[in-house]
């Protein structure tokens, strides 16, 4: 695709970073190549942040590295991301039978691991395969990623390094990863800079978990609604989704933010609500500079133990501290956060249980008892992505039986594709 205009003025200036375009990377889509005369620094004016592009520094340039296994992007289509990396089919499979039904028109990227079983790598490339959308009319494009990332034993944390992220723009060569190890859920954000860096300036992106996530609807289109009649622009808007506690009744959240950064951050924030980083919606512009963002923040945290650091401290900092709205120029105009159970767009459910001293979804009314939708708070709107589902039991279980309907089907008939 061509560079537009619009994508170049939403480059932070700084340093003597150009966008060009590369050799083709698949059918619609170019690689991106920067080419550096010297390090990026960050450029802070007042509160406004413009971060850089979170590339490694080389005299002939650099480019992505990363192409996909299976399947092609559509880069003027909206997309969902999801690493997956470490998962098997019945970890994700729900996840994508359920993105189908919703009826999103788009692309789904995923990064995987490269030790995937034969029967994942089989539903995989297959339900990305042109000839499987032509013949069953599934207008939902998987493209997958197997990731190469070289990890460490370490406790519970495992921390991992990605050495084939970015080449060297003349010899092709991979670049060694210069950063320090880094939990997944941290890493991850390179990745979805890298993939959100393809798309056209006027698609919508969406960042979320898979494990324990699915969907009862299209988030694209909850979303354009909520900007329509907020009167917020598309492509420079983002929405971050609340969880049901402030920082400070989260120990977890408190812990990392406290680890992270300090006793004063801590106190500024405390009162706020938690933010999930599993899930964000937004336009592209608004998403690119996000994601460069929160590997800025990891890039230049106070850590004794890096591999340690927590995704989520990050993202509840950048937007409780103010620092994205603004942020190069004004590629983020607007950062809206949705009350947990509020919006219709996602809802992240995992802590509504602790809030109501032990109640289930389903005693607080908050599960439609035919169809076992899961309700925002009012009780009447059917969320479009649930988030954290597993923390009821009750649906745990329901959810676990689906899965299990799932992969039977496939096993047994080779249908990845869902009847209604």
């Amino acid at each position: 695709r061509e560079i537009s205009s619009d994508v170049v003025s939403l480059l932070p200036k700084i340093g003597s970073a150009t966008l060009k375009k590369g050799n083709h990377l698949h059918d619609n889509c170019q690689r991106l190549t920067f080419n550096i005369s010297h390090p990026l620094l960050p450029v802070e004016d007042g509160s406004v942040m413009s971060y850089p592009p979170p590339i490694p520094y080389t005299r002939n340039g650099v480019r992505l590295g990363i192409e996909p296994k299976y399947g092609k992007h559509q880069c003027h289509q909206n997309a969902i991301l999801s690493f997956v990396y470490g998962y098997q089919l019945p970890q994700i499979i729900h996840f994508i039978t359920t993105l189908i039904r919703s009826g999103f028109k788009g692309d789904l990227v995923l990064g995987t691991g490269t030790d995937l079983t034969q029967g994942s790598r089989e539903y995989l490339e297959y339900i990305s395969s042109s000839d499987t959308t032509t013949a069953t009319g599934i207008e939902l494009n998987v493209v997958v990623y197997e990731i190469e990332l070289s990890c460490v034993k370490r406790g519970n944390s495992n921390p991992c390094q990605a050495h084939r992220l970015f080449q060297d723009a003349t010899t092709g060569e991979c670049i060694s990863d210069f950063r320090k190890l880094r939990r997944v859920a941290t890493l991850r954000f390179e990745y979805y800079w890298a993939w959100s860096s393809l798309y056209a300036p006027d698609t919508q992106l969406f960042f979320t978990d898979a494990r324990d996530v699915y969907f009862q609807g299209n988030p694209m289109v909850r979303g354009l609604e909520f900007y329509r009649n907020a009167g917020y622009a598309p492509n420079t808007t983002i929405i971050m989704f609340e969880e049901a506690a402030t920082i400070a009744q989260s120990r977890a959240n408190s812990r990392w933010i406290l680890k992270t950064y300090s006793e004063t951050v801590l106190q500024q924030i405390a009162e706020k609500p938690v933010l999930c980083s599993g899930t964000t919606l937004g336009g592209q512009p608004a998403m690119e500079t996000y994601a460069r963002a929160m590997v800025y923040e990891f890039d230049h945290s106070n850590c004794g133990n890096c591999a340690k650091l927590n995704d989520q401290c990050f993202h509840n900092y950048l937007v409780h501290t103010n620092r994205l709205e603004g942020a190069n120029g004004g590629s983020i105009s607007t950062v809206v956060t949705h009350k947990q159970g509020e919006g219709g767009i996602v809802n992240t459910v995992g802590l509504v249980s602790l809030r109501h001293d032990g109640a289930s979804l389903h005693d607080l009314g908050l599960i439609q008892s035919e169809s076992m939708a899961i309700l925002d708070n009012d009780k009447t709107t059917t969320s479009a992505v649930i988030h954290m589902y597993d923390r009821d039991a009750g649906m745990k279980e329901w959810v676990s039986t689906k899965i299990t309907q799932e992969l039977l089907e496939w096993n047994s008939t080779g249908r990845a594709v869902p009847r209604a």
